[in-house]
């Protein structure tokens, strides 16, 4: 069998084809092909992205919503047990404080206040919710409860407890006996004269939820032993 011989033109290109094959991709190539890959990939991830967000903010709203509901009940069920004595410790007061945030405090003698200590609880208690500015950054404050027994010595500091935090409102308004519209301040009671118990309290909160318009809660509460005509 004849052999060919072949040109060494030939033989030269063929043994560069082979050394590009075996060295493989260049660095060039490999970026472009990294690339890609990296578009495809978060094209891909973006949905599961925006999908999560949503996730976490729904529940996140879920919450808030969950725990201001709780707040206001338990602020009703306190005012529906509102009574009338004798004394300045047992004024019914709501007085406008708003300053950076719209602030209400709220104060009352309530036979319904949930206990927040141990030992021995007075049938009657002095409640008062306020809102205290949060720390510098946060857009809300905390909704503080102050109480303290009806028979304790008046120097003596009510206990507190945090009840909501992030509140960017907490607004109160009264409807005044013998009156037909709620108003933003009222106080009745004195070392004199009885406390004239409100014949309705509307609450409002409005809890940071990290959007420009915060969501409201509200409830309204008709007190029992509130004089009518």
């Amino acid at each position: 069998m004849r052999a060919h011989a072949v040109p060494a033109r030939q033989l030269v290109n063929w043994n560069a084809r082979t050394s590009r094959a075996q060295l493989g991709f260049t660095l060039l190539e490999l970026l472009v092909s990294l690339a890609i890959v990296a578009l495809v990939a978060a094209a891909i991830a973006a949905p599961f992205s925006r999908t999560i967000d949503s996730r976490d903010r729904t529940e996140l709203v879920m919450e808030q919503t969950s725990a201001a509901r709780l707040a206001l009940a338990r602020i009703a069920e306190e005012l529906q047990g509102s009574i009338s004595l004798k004394g300045a410790r047992y004024q019914f007061a709501t007085v406008d404080q708003t300053l950076d945030l719209p602030s209400s405090q709220l104060s009352f003698a309530t036979t319904a206040a949930r206990r927040i200590s141990e030992g021995p609880q007075d049938p009657v208690e002095l409640v008062r919710y306020r809102l205290e500015p949060g720390a510098p950054g946060q857009r809300g404050g905390r909704l503080i409860k102050d109480q303290q027994p009806s028979l304790q010595v008046a120097t003596v500091p009510p206990l507190s407890v945090a009840v909501l935090e992030n509140v960017t409102a907490f607004r109160v308004g009264v409807v005044p006996p013998g009156a037909q519209d709620f108003a933003g301040n009222y106080v009745s009671g004195d070392n004199s004269t009885p406390a004239r118990l409100p014949l309705a309290v509307a609450v409002e909160l409005a809890i940071d939820d990290g959007s420009s318009d915060p969501p409201t809660y509200r409830t309204v509460v008709t007190l029992p032993l509130a004089e009518r005509p």
